[in-house]
């Protein structure tokens, strides 16, 4: 096994000196340090991880706990491998957990064992106690989403409020008057977010009609489902709370033998993969998946570094239209910010 000595040795270093350039310690010349890189790339070094945990008291691995359902569509592909590479790029690595409701009883020991630095946790449910209990165990912990009622935590999120208002505009302003919703599960901090911004821009809860309303669970069999349901009480646009969603809503609408989107429009959210399905240009928002999960890491990175908590970042959304809510006349007014 290639040691840390071997890679002094070769570098003509000291033991100390050949560390610190590997950590890219700033007391060092680059020159040295790029030469204490080059000799251990040649040599094949890798850190022994309880040696680095013993000097350094970091063992340079950060947790990622992802609801196991996300790994089914691509935004918990998008989210993984950004997180991961941002990892890589500071030299650290990732250990993966996927989670169908709580940590196990092995990813808590994990926590508490100290094998990890600190955890990445994308929440998708607001109010699970582990949650709390994660942010309680000390352990430096950020969130993906923007948790509610817990202003201590860290988090890296989309901007599900600026770009929702935007929609609901150009949905107003392209003549929409008989909205409905598909939102996303109860519970779901982005769908709260998304949701409340639709409830909002109708005239709040007392004027909503109920029966314009259903609950999915972001699947494209959800949307299908749900609206079929909405349309038997004609509604002439649909808001759904993600393109899964609103790609079913579109079949069913189609099915139903009503045109898109002279009949009825219909919006999605997320645009993690192509804004279309089939020959229909879906109007959507686009969110960076990969940008929120790069923000996590570096936020965790901030907290590791001795910066204050909590640091809560959003980044940008952007509406995009298409072909499924533009109308030919625009009678609307527009909507209020």
């Amino acid at each position: 096994m290639v040691t840390l000595a071997d890679v002094a040795r070769m570098s003509g270093t000291s033991r100390s000196t050949a560390s610190r350039a590997l950590k890219n310690d700033p007391r060092i010349s680059a020159e040295t340090s790029e030469r204490v890189r080059l000799v251990a790339k040649a040599l094949g070094y890798r850190p022994n991880l309880a040696a680095r945990t013993l000097a350094t008291g970091r063992s340079g691995i950060y947790g990622l706990i992802v609801p196991s359902r996300l790994m089914g569509d691509v935004y918990g592909a998008q989210l993984v491998s950004a997180v991961t590479d941002e990892v890589s790029a500071h030299d650290g690595g990732v250990m993966l957990w996927l989670s169908h409701d709580r940590p196990s009883r092995a990813i808590r020991d994990t926590i508490n064992h100290g094998i990890v630095d600190g955890l990445i946790v994308s929440i998708l449910v607001q109010d699970h106690p582990w949650v709390v209990e994660l942010l309680d165990s000390g352990l430096p912990c950020v969130l993906i989403g923007r948790p509610e009622g817990l202003e201590e935590a860290s988090y890296a999120t989309a901007d599900n409020i600026t770009s929702s208002w935007a929609l609901m505009r150009h949905l107003r302003e392209e003549g929409y008057r008989r909205l409905a919703a598909i939102r996303g599960p109860l519970g779901n901090t982005d769908a709260d977010e998304r949701h409340s911004v639709f409830v909002e821009a109708m005239g709040g809860v007392g004027e909503l009609d109920a029966n314009l309303v259903a609950v999915g669970d972001f699947t494209y069999e959800s949307g299908y489902a749900a609206a079929t349901a909405l349309l038997r009480h004609r509604p002439d646009g649909i808001v759904a709370g993600n393109d899964e969603m609103a790609r079913g809503a579109i079949d069913a609408v189609r099915a139903a033998g009503l045109r898109i989107p002279e009949d009825v429009g219909v919006s999605g959210w997320d645009a993690v993969r192509s804004p279309s399905h089939g020959d229909m240009e879906l109007t959507t928002v686009r969110q960076d998946v990969a940008a929120v999960g790069q923000e996590a890491v570096r936020i965790l990175l901030d907290l590791l570094k001795g910066e204050q908590g909590p640091i809560q970042r959003t980044l940008p959304t952007q509406l995009v239209v298409g072909r499924s809510t533009v109308r030919s006349t625009r009678p609307g007014e527009g909507m209020p910010t």
